[in-house]
């Protein structure tokens, strides 16, 4: 059997996060579809057209059973099953640990225990969840809480049996990510670090562990029966297995992966071999002050990663003097096959080339004046992306929210669309010590105010955290809330505000500040309150996890896509929200974990990460520019 397309099929709270950031390492962005929401109906996917479909190699999520239909060529599935007491238990510590998820509410106003949780009948979830995500029960409307038969069963027993490499055991990871890698072919290691996990709450009391077995009864039955095939499996492939364990944990050289005569994914590779090589040219931003703010921080964490990275490809670099051809004298001059734009900044160019996009906020929020009247207008951003994005080879952009965007507004195909997550150098941030002197000059006390760090337009959303502030201070609160950021032509009307609402005393205006000052005030907030309204993603929340600052983040479009578990979320407009996002933190307990989850979040955003998606993305790519001259050789006859 060979195999075109793998689909994930996400069970939650079973080792799916980290099994998810080892697939997209190895997968091309381009050819990668995520599915966040679970309650995406399969008939929505279904009905995206066959190009839209068709470049997708690898599907994963909190997707039921089903979705094979609708991809284009032979698919296989994996997936991960969790005894079913301890998921449930998981289940509830999770959902207990975070105001955001949506069972919180009912655990904390009901107190309710984990015998209460499990038996309450409160989401599929927690209703034989295994079973209805294997069978394709996408929902409780298709099978109602308490429903659920032994036909169930069946089905996702024959579903697992006709269409599942590996249905692999999360108590038991290593061993099913080597057979993984044996059945599904891969020549590369599988390696991790565990992402999104809980510390342990001890044993399960018997009366418990009953009522939880009582309320899945199929899930119980389905893992019982999954666990001996998955030992059945593993005595095919013991010494394989044994092998792949050992250097999946680093006790072997990892120089090859584990072989059988396995099934063979056709998916996108890393490309090597005569005439896959370009010549590549990277192009930075022409402007890199540091007041510029988060587009300076990209560059130069994006050049950080690219002096590092190993390619098959000729790599140069340039900063370009606008007006001045730099961009295609040099690709005349070294006859460069492939210019890849690192910021939104375009020359023309007789080659292919990608171009970033970090939003498309005119479109979204044309209201704005920065975003339509002042600075680069409406005309001139329409003017720009109208023009570039279309005759782009590879349109870039941090998420799928942001992807969607772009084909929504400019009609890109969503196969030309290249989604890579903002980068985060934490390495050097997280060595960084406390120093409260550096606070001094701004009058606040370690732990007792809030931080915003952001240009002042009006998008950045600075009067809703004014507003809290004073609802907090109403409440008996004595925080402070400090500002840093350029002037953008808001900063008086902020003022002005702060003013109006009797806070002068309480907020500050630290204007630009050096990089020092900058991370000390990460550090010692009791929260970075990150308001703005735009996505689809956002530097200063990464940079804040990187250094163990909680974050607090306006719910901007693509926001949990871009930190999922690793913030807690207001509605933008809603300063009662904050405040009460604000509010929970003094949960030590929640608040370690938000930081934990921060920690883990940045430690797959790196720079090194993000030019090895790059460079995922050239190897597609090489296998087109192949097929003419090098440079801009080519003429037409």
């Amino acid at each position: 059997m060979t195999y075109r397309n793998l689909i994930f099929l996400h069970i939650p709270k079973a080792a799916g996060t980290t099994l998810h950031s080892i697939l997209e390492s190895h997968y091309p962005p381009a050819n990668t579809y995520s599915i966040y929401d679970p309650d995406l109906p399969a008939k929505e996917f279904a009905a995206w057209p066959r190009e839209k479909r068709e470049p997708i190699r690898l599907l994963k999520g909190h997707v039921a059973f089903g979705l094979h239909e609708y991809l284009v060529g032979e698919t296989t599935y994996i997936t991960v099953l969790r005894d079913p007491v301890e998921r449930v238990k998981s289940h509830y510590y999770y959902a207990k640990r975070y105001p955001t998820h949506y069972l919180y509410k009912e655990i904390t106003e009901r107190n309710m225990s984990l015998k209460d949780y499990a038996t309450a009948r409160l989401s599929d979830e927690l209703d034989n969840g295994q079973v209805r995500m294997l069978a394709g029960i996408v929902s409780d409307k298709d099978v109602a809480l308490g429903a659920c038969s032994a036909g169930l069963l069946k089905q996702a027993q024959q579903n697992i049996e006709r269409h599942f490499a590996v249905t692999g055991l999360a108590e038991r990871f290593d061993e099913s990510l080597a057979l993984m890698a044996i059945r599904l072919g891969w020549d590369w290691i599988p390696s991790y670090e565990s992402l999104n996990v809980a510390p342990e709450k001890g044993q399960v009391d018997a009366d418990t562990r009953e009522a939880i077995e009582r309320a899945n009864p199929l899930d119980c039955e389905l893992y019982a029966w999954a666990k001996r095939r998955f030992e059945d499996l593993l005595s095919q492939h013991k010494d394989e297995v044994a092998m792949g364990v050992r250097r999946i944990r680093g006790e072997a050289p990892r120089s090859e992966a584990p072989r059988s005569e396995a099934p063979r994914s056709e998916a996108p590779r890393k490309a090597s071999g005569p005439g896959h090589s370009m010549k590549v040219l990277f192009v930075g931003n022409p402007s890199d002050r540091p007041t510029d703010g988060g587009s300076a921080t990209f560059q130069q964490t994006v050049l950080s990663g690219l002096q590092r990275m190993s390619s098959v490809h000729e790599c140069s670099y340039v900063q370009p003097t606008p007006g001045k051809g730099v961009v295609q004298s040099w690709v005349a001059e070294k006859k460069i096959d492939f210019v890849w734009f690192l910021s939104p900044y375009f020359e023309p160019v007789d080659v292919p080339f990608a171009t970033t996009v970090w939003d498309l906020g005119h479109r979204e929020m044309p209201y704005f004046p920065e975003l339509s009247l002042s600075g680069w207008t409406f005309d001139q951003r329409e003017g720009y992306y109208g023009h570039v994005l279309p005759r782009a080879s590879l349109v870039v952009i941090g998420n799928h929210v942001g992807a969607r965007t772009v084909n929504e507004f400019y009609r890109v195909r969503l196969e030309n669309i290249c989604e890579i997550p903002l980068p985060v150098n934490a390495t050097p941030l997280q060595a960084v010590t406390r120093d409260p002197s550096l606070l001094q000059p701004y009058g606040v006390t370690p732990g007792e105010y809030l931080f915003y760090p952001a240009q002042f337009w009006p998008h950045k959303n600075h009067v809703t955290l004014i507003d809290a502030l004073a609802t907090l201070h109403a409440a008996g609160a004595e925080m402070k809330l400090i500002f840093t950021g350029s002037d953008k032509g808001n900063r008086q009307y902020v003022e002005d505000y702060v003013a109006s609402r009797g806070l002068k005393d309480s907020v500050v205006f630290a204007g630009f500040v050096e990089t020092p000052v900058l991370h000390q005030l990460y550090l010692n907030a009791y929260a970075m309150t990150f308001a703005s309204l735009l996505g689809p993603d956002n530097l200063p929340p990464l940079e804040a996890m990187a250094l163990g600052c909680p974050v607090v983040c306006a719910n901007f479009n693509g926001a949990r896509e871009q930190m999922g578990d690793a913030a807690l979320f207001f509605e933008g407009l809603d300063a009662n929200d904050a405040v009460a996002k604000v509010a929970v933190l003094s949960d030590p307990s929640l608040r370690a974990k938000l930081v934990a989850n921060g920690q883990a979040l940045v430690k797959t955003r790196s720079p090194d990460v993000y030019v090895a998606k790059i460079n995922q993305a050239l190897d597609v790519f090489a296998r087109k520019r192949k097929l003419w001259g090098p440079g801009n050789s080519y003429r037409h006859t």
